[in-house]
């Protein structure tokens, strides 16, 4: 009972409203008097607060309902509110895993390196770097044949070709002579047939002999015309000592290779004088093939 009354009395001292300190000056102050003693007496009140609110707006010049500061719509500085566009969810990215490029099995890439096909052979065969250098035909005029190529050019030594015929000695197509220079030993290819030649063959041509009539160079390269053939290709002419030189061979840019008939210990200085000329015209003119 005692607490009952104590509790009543404290609750009429608290409802009590206290004197004002000082009479209100204008409205405003009335008004703030008022919501506070209201405030004191029934707690707290949201009418109380928004007449409150609106109170303080309309000096200021905010509009409480439509944003915090006239003009600017409240809705739009609200996060998350009425009418506000949901937030999308940024979920964390997970790290992208490389995927593993499987590796092919060694003895596999070795199988495939060596499958090759007849094309990938053909374009990885080396250019051949063999000069090449082109005599007469078989004929009674010319002193070198293709019976005694080898004992003029290789083997420093002049023989005729009636000499090898009854020697038994059979005639071939081509033949390969090897020069020897010092320790080294270069190959030459001799032939006596350029129609047989490909554009590749004549670019290694780099010697022929000449008899004398034009007709031998019919239907080679650069028009069969021996002017234009020997201005590309280096040109001799063997021939004996005590023989006349023939007029084509005379006006031609031709070298001279002079033999005696009998006196054999003369050759070998005089056919040198053939391959200095021709080291010469590779030198200048075709460095790139083997000499």
């Amino acid at each position: 009972m005692h607490i009952q009354t104590r509790e009543e009395a404290q609750a009429r001292t608290k409802s009590a409203p206290s004197a004002p300190s000082s009479a209100p000056r204008n409205d405003r102050d009335a008004a703030r008097a008022a919501a506070a003693a209201r405030s004191r007496t029934a707690g707290y009140s949201r009418y109380d607060q928004e007449q409150f609110t609106q109170g303080e707006a309309a000096e200021f010049g905010v509009d409480a309902a439509q944003a915090t500061f006239v003009g600017t719509s409240l809705n739009l500085s609200r996060v998350g509110g009425p009418g506000a566009p949901a937030t999308p969810v940024v979920k964390p990215s997970t790290p992208a895993v490389p995927t593993p490029t499987p590796r092919t099995p060694v003895s596999t890439v070795r199988t495939s390196q060596a499958i090759s096909t007849p094309d990938s052979n053909k374009s990885a065969k080396r250019q051949s770097r063999t000069p090449i250098i082109i005599i007469p035909a078989a004929t009674s005029s010319s002193l070198i044949t293709m019976f005694n190529v080898k004992d003029i050019l290789q083997d420093m030594r002049f023989m005729t070709t009636d000499e090898k015929k009854a020697a038994g000695v059979k005639r071939d197509a081509e033949c390969l002579i090897q020069r020897r220079r010092g320790d080294v030993t270069v190959p030459y290819r001799v032939v006596d047939n350029p129609m047989k030649l490909t554009a590749e063959e004549w670019d290694r041509v780099v010697g022929v002999f000449a008899m004398g009539p034009a007709w031998q160079f019919k239907g080679w390269q650069w028009n069969g015309n021996p002017v234009d053939i020997f201005s590309h290709i280096a040109a001799f002419h063997v021939t004996y000592d005590d023989m006349k030189t023939d007029p084509n061979i005379a006006k031609w840019s031709v070298t001279v290779i002079q033999l005696n008939r009998t006196k054999r210990h003369l050759d070998k200085a005089r056919i040198a004088k053939f391959w200095e000329v021709l080291d010469k015209h590779i030198v200048k003119t075709k460095s790139y093939l083997r000499y």
